[in-house]
């Protein structure tokens, strides 16, 4: 998830602008949250973003490429 947070930075905004629905800045928290405050993480929360939320970014991911490549 740490990588995911950095390329999420590195992302053009007008690219992170063709899905606008993908709650880009909270991806980069998240990022954040697991590399600086390693005593305040939730292995709760992590499990349920790894099972729940990774799988539907990757979908969105597909679709943006997708978009990109038209």
């Amino acid at each position: 998830m740490l990588q995911i947070g950095e390329a999420v930075s590195k992302l053009p905004e007008e690219v992170r602008a063709l899905k606008k629905d993908v709650e880009w800045s909270s991806i980069k928290g998240l990022r954040n949250v697991l590399a600086h405050r390693y005593g305040t993480v939730w292995l709760d929360e992590v499990w349920k973003t790894i099972t729940k939320d990774v799988p539907i970014l990757e979908d969105d991911c597909r679709s943006l490429l997708d978009l990109l490549k038209e």
